[in-house]
């Protein structure tokens, strides 16, 4: 039972952390994630399977470039203008 205490403590502890992003890199998530959605309503409204599962792709692709430019940001290794989606492209 202790150990059992003792992991989920351990895996809120490490979502706590991993959820503290600066507000300039949460700005720069939100930006892809808005871009994102954006090509997967375009992809909703796809006239065939193939073109559907190619932009839902380029949705996921856009969602990890968003992690990763946070990241960058949070890391210093960019400032939030230079990781936004517009200057990335």
């Amino acid at each position: 039972m202790k150990k059992t205490a003792f992991a989920v403590a351990a895996l809120s502890a490490a979502f706590a952390l991993t959820a503290c992003q600066s507000e300039q890199a949460e700005n720069v998530e939100d930006a892809y994630d808005n871009q994102a959605e954006m090509i997967d309503d375009q992809a909703d409204m796809a006239t065939n399977e193939m073109s559907e599962d190619m932009m839902e792709d380029e949705a996921d692709m856009m969602e990890e470039m968003g992690d990763n430019a946070a990241e960058a940001v949070d890391e210093g290794a960019m400032t939030g203008d230079e990781a936004m989606p517009a200057n990335q492209m």
